[in-house]
């Protein structure tokens, strides 16, 4: 508001003027803040960026793990994981895929990594690991976060205490839908779709419980509805309350 006081204040407002007070207030906004430095990474306060490298360090050849996995350990969250291993050189971090298996489209090489310039993919069919025609890695091959905390030498609360759905996640939420107000829980969700089979994943993706689900699909089940009776983003913002990793497009 201080900014924009002088401003407010002239009696003129010709395409002159405002060109002239457009490039004073850009003149004194470029004065009183200073510009990003490229090579300084602000880290969260709260987590250990070398105790990351090192879980993702320990991934065996021939496995793999998930984002989600080694930000509950590291304790932050799957995002700024993913932009950490963008930008800082981590042996192994081909090994981090997305909860459905799949290489991160956004995920690049470092400048001078050994594998720079190869496809990801072939780099781990490479060291043994199978995809599906769909571009999902094997299951079998994947190292579930328990298995990911003895590796890395971190102690890890079998009981779910370093889960990041379960220590993030509302225990309910609440909404209206067709008229009708709905509650929904992570233990309904889990408990419902036991007894549904998971359908072909073409956009959005939910995990839960180490499978991974249309996110329509999985609300719709949760729900006892038709998946026609909502849109994407409401699947994916209720289910993500809930604490479930949501991921694609």
């Amino acid at each position: 508001m201080a900014l924009n006081s002088y401003i407010a204040g002239q009696s003129a407002w010709g395409v002159t003027e405002l060109n002239a007070r457009g490039a004073d207030l850009a003149a004194l906004i470029s004065r009183e803040w200073t510009a990003p430095v490229d090579d300084v990474l602000v880290q969260e306060s709260t987590v250990s960026w070398s105790v990351a490298a090192e879980i993702i360090d320990s991934i065996p050849v021939g496995r793999w793990t998930t984002y989600g996995d080694v930000a509950s350990l590291a304790g932050t969250h799957p995002v700024p994981l993913g932009g950490y291993i963008s930008r800082t050189p981590i042996r192994h971090a081909w090994r981090v895929l997305q909860a459905a298996g799949t290489v991160s489209p956004g995920f690049r090489w470092i400048p001078g990594s050994e594998h720079e310039g190869a496809d990801v993919r072939a780099v781990l069919e490479s060291e043994g690991i199978e995809f599906d025609l769909d571009g999902r890695a094997a299951g079998t091959a994947r190292v579930n976060i328990a298995e990911l905390a003895e590796l890395a030498g971190i102690e890890f609360d079998d009981a779910g205490s370093m889960d990041f759905g379960d220590e993030q996640g509302d225990e309910e939420v609440v909404f209206t839908l067709d008229g009708i107000e709905r509650r929904l829980t992570r233990e309904a969700v889990r408990d419902r779709l036991r007894s549904a089979t998971p359908g072909k994943i073409t956009t959005y993706w939910v995990e839960v419980d180490g499978i991974v689900w249309p996110v329509k699909q999985a609300l719709a089940v949760a729900l006892g509805i038709e998946a026609t009776q909502f849109q994407s983003w409401t699947a994916r913002q209720r289910l993500s309350t809930l604490g479930f990793e949501i991921g694609g497009e």
